[in-house]
């Protein structure tokens, strides 16, 4: 026999369950009158979703954050929509400072280009400035992104280590993809405006 504080009933083995009910209650097989189910997410939108077709209780204790996580959910995609949007934002505020750069050293790359230098080395050189610049700043956006997981781990999940302590590989590849992007973006835009001087 045990006692659980999750549910408000006596445990009992299902033999002396049986034996209880045939010799206290005349009756083999009794109506169930509750249903226990042992599920890691009890908040899951299917799980609720199914629960609430059939028209059962719940105790809603277990369920209560279910809504509150979906809010958190749309929340954090509408954050992660709005820093994909301010990432693409700086990516063009960036082209444009680099036609300025290159506007201002017209007569420089022009002078360089008459003497024989040839727009690829050029582009080449002019890009590979920026190429450090972009690295530092998606390090350290990764370092100040593993610091606030490993934070946000130790103290805010009450002592349920839920997060895992190294960031998701999607998280690695996005910055990859990030640096490439800027790469290619940079090479692209320099080149196109050395071959048009």
């Amino acid at each position: 026999m045990a006692v659980s504080d999750r549910i408000n009933s006596v445990l009992v083995p299902k033999a002396f369950l049986e034996w209880a009910n045939l010799t206290l209650a005349s009756s083999t097989d009794p109506p169930s009158a509750r249903v226990y189910i042992k599920t890691k997410d009890a908040s899951d939108p299917q799980l609720l979703k199914f629960l609430q077709e059939k028209d059962y209780r719940v105790n809603k204790d277990r369920t209560k954050f279910g809504g509150a996580r979906q809010a958190l959910q749309v929340v954090v995609s509408s954050l992660a929509g709005f820093a994909i949007l301010v990432i693409l934002l700086a990516m063009m505020l960036f082209s444009f400072f680099l036609q300025l750069t290159i506007a201002r050293s017209k007569d420089n790359l022009q002078l360089l280009l008459q003497l024989g230098y040839s727009p690829a080395w050029l582009s080449k050189a002019l890009s590979g400035k920026w190429f450090p610049v972009y690295a530092t700043i998606i390090v350290l956006a990764l370092v100040l992104t593993q610091g606030l997981q490993l934070l946000m781990r130790e103290f805010f999940t009450m002592g349920v280590n839920q997060l895992p302590s190294i960031l998701h590989w999607s998280v690695w590849l996005l910055a990859v993809a990030l640096f490439a992007l800027c790469i290619v973006s940079t090479t692209m835009q320099v080149r196109k405006s050395l071959y048009k001087l």
